[in-house]
């Protein structure tokens, strides 16, 4: 804070003049940086002509990158036979994502074209299945999720054993 106020701020950014802010509170919007490391300082200047400048600051941008990631099931997952299974899906891409397809078995299975994306699986057959997700972004781009195995396992039936009385044991 200056008592004789202050009537601009200027930021510099990577040691070069950027943009001008002429009232208070000072704001800069800043758009396009590279990835990588970038400084940035702001020198004001108070309404007598006085200039200070600021600690300059490193910040670091790094690109969002695409995933594309089955969130349920888990891997390994045992259901019955004849259980329904639902499949969802997390995925991000900066250029966005047109659709994501459900493959079962090395098989296309189904897509979903609006996120949260989420598929139904009915009448899987007793045994092991893999299932995996290819997403597309925008631009074609494919990227495909994480492989996952769920196993379907006969209903076991309940039974009951009499153990006593032994079978022809006489009850008194």
């Amino acid at each position: 804070a200056d008592p004789d106020g202050l009537s601009v701020a200027r930021l510099w950014l990577n040691g070069r003049y950027h943009s001008i802010d002429k009232s208070a509170p000072f704001s800069f919007n800043i758009s396009g940086l590279s990835n990588g490391n970038h400084t940035l300082m702001v020198r004001t200047k108070d309404r007598r002509g006085n200039s200070l400048d600021s600690e300059t600051i490193t910040i670091s941008v790094q690109e969002a990158r695409p995933y594309t990631e089955i969130t349920s099931p888990e891997n390994n997952t045992e259901i019955e036979l004849g259980e329904t299974l639902t499949v969802t899906v997390d995925a991000f891409d900066p250029d966005g994502i047109d659709a994501a397809r459900l493959w079962l078995n090395d098989q296309y299975h189904s897509i979903d074209k609006a996120a949260p994306f989420t598929f139904t699986v009915a009448d899987l057959s007793e045994g092991n299945h893999t299932l995996m997700v290819r997403t597309r972004d925008n631009r074609g781009n494919a990227l495909d999720s994480n492989e996952i195995t769920v196993s379907v396992k006969q209903r076991q039936q309940a039974f009951a054993n009499i153990t006593s009385p032994e079978g022809g044991e006489a009850l008194i």
